[in-house]
């Protein structure tokens, strides 16, 4: 099998679960939306379901599996208050992910591409150093007329702005929504169990249980794979 992480010519990182610790945020959103309801956060039946969807999406989910009768814009102006609140209270990092991050910015070009909220992600850029610190553009759905994943759409911008083929590139993801898309897209991908159990990241290319397993991508090339007049 092809060396995926030392044959790569740009990394994608996924933001949420892979860079930022704010899938635990998440939960603890989704519980507090809920129980004003009356219902339990059931995370092992719905969490699969929502990480990496856009709010529309997220929302339909959950009315649809708890039966609410709320107006879903207005459901989904809730979740997004109370994830701000949440937020603002401070975003830690995935233990291992700046380590990992600065080590292939020196040696390969890299970027950031997330299906959050772009208001959301900016409180959490506030909240970490990241906004300085991430060596690479991010991209959001909002650079994609709104698409989220599973659809492939920010992954191919992302390759498209950095002036790659996408087969040669490389995704990291956490989400079974991103590896689809990452597949949808053409670009092999590695998973970190950092948000769900390993069997529901059965389609990424490899899969490791954190960052402290992925290989550290020493000898890449910024040459490989490059676009002409890209």
């Amino acid at each position: 099998m092809k060396d995926l992480i030392n044959g790569a010519s740009a990394f994608m990182f996924d933001l949420e679960g892979v860079v930022l610790d704010t899938e635990t945020i998440w939960d603890e959103a989704q519980r507090i939306l809920l129980s004003r309801r009356g219902h339990d956060y059931n995370r092992a039946a719905l969490k699969h379901q929502l990480t990496g969807l856009g709010a529309q999406q997220a929302i339909a989910a959950l009315i649809a599996h708890y039966r609410l009768p709320d107006d879903p814009s207005s459901l989904m102006l809730e979740r997004w208050e109370i994830m701000a609140e949440l937020l603002g209270q401070g975003v830690k990092y995935v233990p291992g992910a700046l380590d990992f991050v600065r080590q292939a910015a020196v040696v390969v070009d890299i970027c950031a591409a997330t299906s959050m909220d772009p208001g959301l992600l900016d409180i959490a850029l506030s909240a970490t150093d990241l906004r300085a610190g991430f060596p690479g553009p991010i991209f959001t759905s909002a650079d994609v007329n709104g698409v989220t994943k599973p659809a492939p759409d920010i992954f191919l911008y992302a390759a498209a702005k950095l002036g790659f083929e996408p087969a040669t590139c490389l995704v990291i993801e956490d989400a079974p929504h991103g590896i689809a898309a990452a597949r949808a897209a053409g670009i092999p991908c590695i998973a970190l169990c950092t948000t769900h159990e390993r069997y529901r990241l059965n389609g990424a290319d490899m899969i490791f249980s954190n960052w402290s397993e992925v290989p550290r991508p020493f000898g890449l090339r910024r040459d490989q794979g490059c676009v002409e007049n890209a």
